[in-house]
């Protein structure tokens, strides 16, 4: 079965996307901070991860990165990510963590 973990700081949020997914017919944990997330992390493999970008102990998009660093410690295959779509997003990125092979990201 799919597992996915929905991080965000507000609970209504976080309760909502976790409720429309299960319906869907996968399983969801969730996680309210970084820190929060990185604990679950490390005790189960996560198939998806949906993250909110402002979150009270650090921001979204550098907890993703710091996770793409560490993927293979958290079984991370691929960064899907939805919203501004540019290549000039993807050369930041790249450059962000180093990645020689200039990976690039699908959009949905």
């Amino acid at each position: 079965m799919v597992q996915i973990l929905v991080i965000d700081d507000e609970e209504p949020i976080r309760k909502l996307l976790a409720r429309i997914i299960e319906l869907e017919g996968y399983k969801v944990s969730t996680a309210s901070s970084c820190s929060d997330a990185l604990q679950q992390l490390r005790k189960q493999q996560y198939d998806v991860i949906l993250c909110d970008v402002f979150l009270p102990d650090g921001n979204g998009i550098d907890f993703i990165f710091d996770m793409m660093r560490e993927k293979d410690e958290f079984g991370l295959k691929e960064l899907l990510r939805e919203g501004y779509n540019g290549t000039d997003f993807n050369d930041w990125y790249n450059k962000k963590i180093g990645n020689d092979e200039h990976q690039t990201f699908r959009y949905f």
